[in-house]
């Protein structure tokens, strides 16, 4: 009989579905193997006769056939219907016999049905580029939690732990929004170039921390300003910190905590999350209400705020 290409079938379950067709030729009813796969995955071979039957399409096996399960599968589970033929060659050739050609077709039918097996498994498999000089490659036995690396000499694979190579636990956070990223300027879209670090409040959301610059800000005349946050809701706002520095402070080291505060009135100076803007005021009279907080075309110091 001719054979023709061979590719396993697959069927999406819907709850109702028994009969599922399948278009390759086969010897008999045991070359058919059913594997169910779950909504989870989970793939179980099913067994010939307890869970399913084989019949022909036609006379004979040559067009294919139908398997019919005993009981329905529930949408989200599939049917996969494949050939596996046993690869042995059962065909006795006497010597000076009369040619069998019917036996002999068999023998050639059932070779090519073996090379369309192993095609179908290989082209499962990983493969190096067709141009590839690299050749016997060696992978070594699975080992628990281990990951696997190139040997330096590139030679095959070997088993390494996280410890050899490096920190690779990733968050949740990380692998949800950025493994999938397919560039580095995707990436700083998404984390935001002002972001430094990964952190979470309690509730599990991650946090993020931006800094800014207050800019312009002589407080000795001025007793607000105003510096916009650029956060779209105010209510994912969880931190402010401020530092101001004074006309001389031109180092780090020399700048200046601000204590800012919404609770009570004594202190040099109070803020606001408002709804566009850090909203800022120094009390009269105190600490920061002096000339050596005048300068002008100054950045007066930063702005941090952490947010979900």
């Amino acid at each position: 009989m001719p054979v023709k290409t061979y590719n396993p079938k697959r069927y999406n379950c819907n709850g109702s579905q028994k009969i599922f067709p399948f278009d390759f030729c086969i010897t008999s009813e045991s070359d058919i193997v059913a594997i169910l796969i779950d909504s989870e995955n989970n793939e179980t071979t099913l067994t010939l006769t307890t869970h399913y039957t084989v019949s022909k399409a036609g006379a004979n096996w040559d067009s294919g056939g139908n398997i019919t399960t005993v009981q329905t599968y529930p949408s989200g589970y599939t049917i996969v219907i494949k050939r596996v033929v046993t690869i042995d060659q059962q065909t006795d050739y006497v010597y000076n016999d009369n040619f069998d050609d019917e036996a002999h077709e068999d023998v050639v039918d059932k070779l090519t049905m073996i090379a369309q097996q192993l095609h179908e498994e290989l082209n499962r498999t990983l493969k190096l580029l067709p141009a590839s000089a690299y050749t016997e490659l060696s992978i070594p036995d699975p080992v628990a939690d281990y990951l696997l690396a190139w040997k330096a000499d590139k030679t095959g694979l070997k088993n390494v732990t996280g410890a050899n190579i490096g920190d690779l636990i990733v968050s949740d956070w990380i692998k949800n929004n950025l493994l999938d990223d397919e560039d580095v300027a995707t990436v700083r879209t998404t984390i935001d170039v002002s972001q430094k670090g990964n952190f979470y409040e309690q509730g599990g959301n991650n946090l993020k921390c931006k800094v800014i610059e207050i800019g312009d800000w002589n407080m000795d005349i001025d007793a607000t300003k105003d510096v916009a946050h650029g956060i779209a809701n105010q209510q994912d706002v969880r931190s402010v910190s401020i530092l101001i520095r004074p006309d001389n402070g031109v180092l780090y080291d020399e700048l200046f905590p601000l204590t800012f505060s919404n609770a009570g009135t004594d202190v040099a100076g109070k803020y606001n999350v408002g709804v566009t803007n850090i909203e800022m005021v120094r009390t009269g009279g105190d600490f920061f209400d002096n000339p050596n907080f005048d300068a002008t075309t100054f950045n007066r110091g930063w702005i941090s705020i952490w947010y979900v």
